[in-house]
């Protein structure tokens, strides 16, 4: 009876094999090219999904939405030439090359375009000039000027996120408090938390940070003009003009803001 169970175990298998594959499949779904395909031995069911193509445009070629593969080439920009207006545009897809045309003499004398551009600078600001007595560190500000071809202008400060300098004069300031309290600096950790309920590092985070110096951290949309040796900023051609003189020395650019005073600023040079 065993043997016979076996033979027939085996003439079942025989029969298997001859006729087909005997692999428990492990489907991978179907690709746009693909049909749902054993991994295991190649087999495939159905058919691909075939592409789902989107048109070309100015910026890409035909595209598959499903998987992304491309054909053919992107179009060609319909450009239409700029105005006093709008500066050269593509009509299909919207892109712009260059600025509107100026014809404002204000804006296309020899003057005015030798500034035109983006100009940086590092700037020290000093105890004296954020308003903190006694306060002899330096922390950094970085001004970015632009001046636009079409009048527009943008102003940017930021302070030196390092305030190591600062954060070392107000520790000393706190402890010299303390110290006239009869509080040593071994101690001072444990009083300011008694106290406050904070740490001593929080503590002088805190106290930084009623400082204003946010403030010192700004960003301006602006309009201007040249007059000679003069810029002439607004907040719109409708306000009332702030006039800064400047000058133009070995590249460089000095204005003489009524804040800060002569700032000093490069040419920022674009990566080619």
């Amino acid at each position: 009876m065993k043997k016979k169970i076996c033979l027939i175990l085996s003439v079942l298998m025989l029969s298997a094999l001859l006729s087909g594959c005997f692999c428990i499949h492990r489907w991978t779904d179907a690709t746009c090219e693909a049909p749902k395909t054993c991994s295991k031995c190649g087999e495939t069911e159905g058919e691909a999904l075939g592409h789902s193509w989107e048109e070309a445009t100015c910026q890409h070629p035909e595209t598959c939405s499903v998987c992304g593969k491309t054909q053919g080439q992107a179009l060609e920009h319909s450009w239409q030439e700029a105005t006093t207006e709008t500066p050269k545009t593509c009509s299909l897809c919207g892109e712009t090359q260059g600025e509107r045309i100026i014809t404002d003499p204000r804006f296309t004398t020899a003057s005015t375009a030798a500034l035109q551009g983006t100009w940086v600078s590092d700037f020290p600001a000093t105890g004296e000039l954020m308003g903190i007595p006694d306060f002899d560190g330096t922390l950094m500000m970085h001004f970015t000027l632009i001046l636009g071809k079409d009048g527009s202008a943008k102003m940017t400060a930021a302070l030196d996120e390092d305030l190591t300098s600062l954060m070392d004069y107000v520790r000393k300031v706190v402890l010299d408090q303390l110290a006239q309290q009869g509080i040593d600096e071994t101690a001072a950790d444990s009083v300011i938390q008694e106290l406050y309920g904070m740490s001593l590092d929080a503590y002088i985070q805190e106290t930084i940070g009623t400082l204003g110096l946010e403030a010192l951290s700004f960003s301006i949309d602006m309009v201007y003009y040249v007059d000679g040796n003069n810029i002439c900023t607004g907040s719109s051609w409708d306000a009332a003009m702030e006039i800064e003189e400047f000058r133009l020395e070995d590249g460089k650019l000095y204005l003489t803001d009524p804040a800060f005073g002569e700032i000093e600023f490069t040419r920022e040079v674009s990566a080619a």
